[in-house]
C-alpha cells in the first residue's frame, strides 16, 4: 500500500497545470470583476446576469474544465449583446474575444484526436495557441487607438482634459497629493508617455514583460478612480504575456502542496476555500442587494468596500506579475516555450473588426464603444480637435445634429437648456421607443420641427420609425457640446 500510495504522490507531483486553465481563472475572475461592478443584473434580477455569475463561480472553483469555462464565454456573450450598444469600450473587445476563444475551442475539438468529451493535454494547449496570439493583438490595438485618441487639443488643455478630471477623484482618496491646479500639467504629460510606452513595449517579444511591469501600477491608479473593469480585463490579459512564468509558479505551489500534504487533506483545503469564497461572494451580492456596497467601513467612508475588494486583489495579482518579470529578466532565465502546431488561421479575422471600431469615430460612424477612453476627441459637426488625424466622413451620422428646444419627454428636458445637441439618430431612437403622448420642438439643419403623438395619432416622419436591428445594436453616439471646447466624455 505504501508503494502504491508513493506511487500516486510522485504522480501528482509531476503534473503540471496547462496554460488554458490558468488563463480560464484569470478570465474568469475579470468577469467577476465586471459582475460586480456593473450590477443591474442583480437589481433587476436579470436570469442571464446570474446564469452568467454562476458559470463564472464554477470556472473560477473548477478552472480546468473547458465545458464550464465554455459556458461562461457563451452566457458572457448573450448577456452583453441583449445590452447592445448600451456598453462600455472594453466590454465590446471583451465579446469579441470571448467569440475568438468559443472559435479556438470549437476548431480544436474538431479537429482532436480521440473521445470529443474528455479533453486530452495535447487539445487544450492547442486550444491556448489557437486564441493567444489573437487577443494579445487585441489589446495592443486597444491601446493603440486609446492613446492615438488622446493627441487632441482638448485633452493636453488642463482646464478640460479628462486625466485632471480623474487625477480630482483620486484627490478624494489621497487629499496629500498636489492640487489638481499644481499638477494639471504633469499629469497630462505622464499619462501620454505612459500610454504611449505600454503598447510600444508590448508590440515587441523582449520588451514585452516591461510593458506589463509599466501597465500594473497604471491600471492600478485607473482602478483607483473608478475603471477597475477595463484594468481588471487588462490584468487577465497580461497573464498571456507572462504564462511561461505563471505555469511555472502555480507548478512549484502544486508541488510543494502535494508534498507536504495528503490528497484527502488537500481536498478538505480545496473545499475549505471554495465555500468561503462561495460565502465571500454571497456577502458582496446581500451588501448590494441592501444597498451597503457602496458605504464606507468607519473613519474611512471614501474607502468602500468594491475599492479595498480592488486594491487587495489588484496587489497581488500584481505582485505575481513583478515575480514572473524577476524570473525572465533578474536571473535572464528564458523557461522553454511551450508550442503545438495549432495556428490561429482564419481566428486572425476579428482583428479586422477591432480596428474598424477604433476608426469608427474618425470614419463618421458611431462615437461611442470606439476605444477614444476619456479623451476628449470630438468629431461631430464639422469639429475635429484632433491633432493630425483626418475624419473621412463616409456617412452623415455625425453631422446631423439636432437642439432640443423645448419637449414633454423627461429624458429630452436636460437637453433643452443649449448645452448639448443630440445626433437624429439617437432622437430616432428615443422617440421611436417613447409610449403614450408626447410633444417635442427641436432645430435641425437650422430649421425648427415639431413632432407629437396625441391619443395614438402622429404625423408621418421617420424619427417615429425604429431603426434597423443591425443600427440599433452596432451604433451608439454620445451628446455633442456646444461648449468651445470638447467636455470630458466616455
Amino acid at each position: 500500500m505504501s508503494e502504491i500510495a508513493a506511487s500516486r504522490r510522485s504522480i501528482e507531483v509531476s503534473k503540471s497545470p496547462n496554460r488554458l486553465t490558468v488563463f480560464a481563472f484569470l478570465w474568469a475572475c475579470q468577469a467577476l470583476v465586471h459582475q460586480d461592478f456593473y450590477s443591474d443584473w442583480q437589481l433587476e434580477h436579470l436570469p442571464i446576469g446570474w446564469i452568467l455569475t454562476g458559470f463564472i463561480l464554477a470556472t473560477l472553483i473548477r478552472p480546468s474544465s473547458i465545458w464550464l469555462f465554455s459556458g461562461m464565454l457563451v452566457s458572457s456573450i448573450v448577456y452583453n449583446v441583449l445590452k447592445w450598444p448600451f456598453v462600455v469600450n472594453h466590454i465590446l473587445v471583451e465579446s469579441l474575444i470571448n467569440a475568438t476563444i468559443l472559435a479556438a475551442i470549437a476548431s480544436s475539438l474538431i479537429v482532436s484526436e480521440g473521445k470529443r468529451w474528455h479533453i486530452s493535454n495535447k487539445c487544450r494547449e492547442s486550444i491556448y495557441d489557437r486564441f493567444a496570439p489573437v487577443v494579445m493583438v487585441m489589446l495592443i490595438l486597444v491601446y493603440y487607438f486609446a492613446f492615438i485618441a488622446k493627441l487632441n487639443w482638448d485633452f493636453v488643455n488642463p482646464e478640460v482634459s479628462c486625466v485632471v478630471v480623474m487625477y480630482g477623484d483620486l484627490l478624494r482618496r489621497f487629499p496629500f497629493l498636489p492640487s489638481a491646479e499644481q499638477a494639471g500639467g504633469m499629469t497630462i504629460a505622464s499619462t501620454l508617455v505612459v500610454e504611449a510606452a505600454i503598447p510600444l513595449l508590448l508590440t515587441f517579444r523582449r520588451t514585452r514583460y516591461f510593458g506589463v511591469l509599466v501597465g500594473v501600477p497604471f491600471h492600478i491608479v485607473l482602478g483607483l478612480v473608478g475603471h477597475r473593469t477595463f484594468s481588471a480585463l487588462a490584468f487577465a490579459l497580461y497573464g498571456l504575456i507572462c504564462m511561461r512564468e505563471l505555469v511555472t509558479l502555480v507548478a512549484i505551489a502544486h508541488r510543494r502542496l502535494a508534498n507536504r500534504l495528503p490528497a484527502s487533506t488537500r481536498k478538505r483545503v480545496c473545499r475549505t476555500v471554495s465555500s468561503a469564497f462561495i460565502l465571500c461572494f454571497a456577502l458582496l451580492v446581500a451588501a448590494e442587494l441592501t444597498g451597503q456596497m457602496r458605504s464606507g467601513i468607519g473613519p474611512l467612508k471614501v474607502y468602500r468596500l468594491p475599492w479595498i475588494v480592488w486594491g487587495l486583489w489588484s496587489l497581488i495579482l500584481g505582485s505575481l506579475f513583478a515575480a514572473c518579470a524577476w524570473q525572465r529578466y533578474r536571473r535572464n532565465r528564458v523557461l522553454p516555450r511551450k508550442s503545438t502546431r495549432a495556428r490561429p488561421g482564419l481566428l486572425w479575422a476579428p482583428l479586422l473588426l477591432v480596428a474598424l471600431n477604433g476608426m469608427s469615430q474618425y470614419l463618421g460612424l458611431k462615437t461611442e464603444t470606439c476605444f477614444t477612453m476619456y479623451s476628449n476627441l470630438r468629431t461631430e459637426g464639422g469639429v475635429n480637435n484632433h491633432m493630425f488625424v483626418p475624419t473621412w466622413k463616409l456617412s452623415s451620422y455625425q453631422e446631423d445634429l439636432v437642439e432640443i428646444v423645448s419637449s414633454s419627454i423627461p429624458e429630452l428636458q436636460a437637453f433643452t437648456r443649449g448645452n448639448e445637441l443630440l445626433t437624429s439618430f439617437e432622437l430616432r431612437r428615443l422617440l421611436s421607443s417613447t409610449a403614450g403622448d408626447f410633444e417635442i420642438v427641436f432645430k435641425r439643419s437650422g430649421k425648427i420641427q415639431q413632432l407629437y403623438r396625441r391619443g395614438g395619432d402622429a404625423p408621418i416622419s421617420e424619427l417615429l420609425r425604429p431603426h434597423p436591428l443591425w443600427q440599433a445594436k452596432l451604433l451608439h453616439f454620445r451628446p455633442v457640446s456646444t461648449a468651445k471646447c470638447a467636455a470630458c466624455q466616455h
